[in-house]
């Protein structure tokens, strides 16, 4: 179905990395255009094989893409890692992997999104803005909590780190991130808040992440980009 529909709209290419724990790097799995398939499959990473990390969901490793997919929406540590079986014909050989996700990859996938022809990347995130002073809650000293707390301040730190990278090597990238949220990445069924003396739901987080889009990044950049392009119309 990625194959065949690719180009058509609500149809994208798609770019996936994930951590294998026993080859003990990042894999990159991907479904690309025909027009830069092969030259993003075959370029050289440096001393790495560019076959041991790199995987076309479009060719031999279409049937690992639930696998994958689901590598890429677990928790490290906290949920087991997914099996991902190579084939005999690969660089791995057959072997069977534990592959999860890694918070910090993110740099990595803005890195192989620039290699894909990705021109623009825009990183949508609800972990929230960085706290100023006077800005610390009560903890909960649960280890659902504390896991919790611990992954949304690592995935924050690795968002920055990624961002201001990109920024330094010429890379167009937007982050859109909510400037509160008192949910960590553990609260699935919401939790009470004290500044706000109410509760906060999941969804309530999904649906300010449409408002924070629009606030972020349509208005401030799409909508200013088009008014500067009207205006260079009516000059010439």
């Amino acid at each position: 179905m990625l194959a065949d529909n690719i180009g058509q709209p609500g149809f994208r290419e798609l770019l996936i990395v994930v951590h294998d724990v026993d080859a003990r790097r990042d894999l990159v799995f991907c479904a690309l255009a025909e027009r830069v398939r092969r030259e993003f499959l075959t370029r050289r990473t440096g001393s790495t094989p560019r076959a041991g990390e790199a995987f076309d969901l479009l060719g031999m490793s279409r049937d690992q893409l639930i696998d994958v997919l689901a590598a890429a929406l677990s928790l490290p540590v906290a949920t087991g890692s997914r099996l991902v079986r190579f084939g005999a014909d690969t660089y791995w050989r057959g072997e069977t992997h534990r592959v999860t996700n890694r918070p910090e990859a993110i740099a990595r996938l803005i890195e192989e999104a620039g290699e894909a022809g990705a021109t623009q990347i825009i990183i949508v995130s609800g972990v929230p803005e960085p706290p100023g002073p006077h800005g610390l809650r009560e903890r909960r000293g649960d280890p659902r909590s504390r896991l919790g707390d611990y992954l949304t301040s690592a995935e924050g730190a690795a968002i920055r780190d990624a961002v201001r990278a990109a920024t330094d090597a010429s890379r167009l990238v937007f982050l859109v991130q909510p400037g509160y949220s008192p949910l960590n990445a553990l609260d699935f069924a919401g939790r009470h808040d004290e500044l706000s003396n109410r509760r906060h739901p999941l969804n309530e987080l999904l649906e300010r992440g449409y408002e924070d889009a629009y606030r972020q990044f349509i208005e401030p950049v799409v909508a200013a980009s088009g008014d500067k392009l009207d205006a260079r119309k009516e000059i010439t």
